[in-house]
């Protein structure tokens, strides 16, 4: 999906609320963000010490992707979780290809990480680029990446 956000649309991808990542069309479930962005009125912040009289960025502003990294709060992380690992079962069920990022490992370890441990910590997202592997079971030793001044870094 490109080193920005520009560069992603260009290439056909969408940016995935539930992933808070730029993924191409073809691993973009639609109708699973739809679900999850009208469970919760979701509150977003562009500061890491925000609290209950913080202004929160508007919904707009984090959907369009441009950001590099947000703050979320403890339910959107916990339900992030829940909801990619039911994309996963649905890819399974199915028998259609997974993102790079939900396929790798890390994001599995991370969820797992959120649940054993202070939720609490983890408070901030920061956008990814996402592969969709052209067959079922070839996610590649690199899923999904971060761009650092124009670099793609892999986890």
């Amino acid at each position: 999906c490109g080193l920005s956000p520009a560069e992603a649309r260009e290439l056909g991808c969408v940016f995935d609320a539930v992933l808070m990542a730029w993924v191409p069309w073809r691993c973009h479930d639609a109708k699973l963000n739809s679900e999850f962005l009208a469970r919760k009125d979701w509150q977003f912040y562009g500061d890491p010490d925000w609290n209950s009289t913080s202004r929160a960025l508007p919904l707009s502003y984090v959907l369009a992707g441009e950001w590099d990294k947000i703050y979320i709060t403890i339910d959107f992380n916990l339900f992030h979780c829940t909801y990619t690992w039911r994309k996963a079962w649905q890819a399974a069920m199915k028998g259609d290809v997974l993102d790079g990022y939900i396929g790798d490992s890390h994001h599995t370890n991370h969820c797992e990480m959120l649940l054993m441990s202070d939720p609490l910590k983890e408070r901030s997202v920061y956008m990814k680029y996402a592969d969709c592997p052209r067959v079922r079971y070839d996610n590649g030793r690199f899923g999904w990446y971060r761009v650092i001044n124009r670099r793609k870094i892999h986890r």
